[in-house]
């Protein structure tokens, strides 16, 4: 699993774009094809991603109760 946190870093850029349009099951099936990963794992990786930088985690949370 210590693997998945060095990765976590190192998202595909289409996949961060899609965090930043608020697209996170979008982002999480481009990284589970790119990185041939099982489901959990990738959105292992996303969230551990999201949840680095606050202002994209602020965004997120923003974007879920607008819906």
């Amino acid at each position: 699993m210590a693997t998945g946190q060095t990765h976590s870093s190192t998202l595909p850029n289409a996949a961060i774009k899609l965090l930043w349009w608020g697209n996170v099951i979008e982002a999480i099936r481009l990284v589970r094809v790119e990185r041939n990963l099982r489901l959990k794992e990738a959105k292992d990786l996303v969230d551990a991603y999201s949840c680095s930088l606050p202002s994209l985690r602020q965004k997120l949370e923003q974007a879920q109760v607008e819906m």
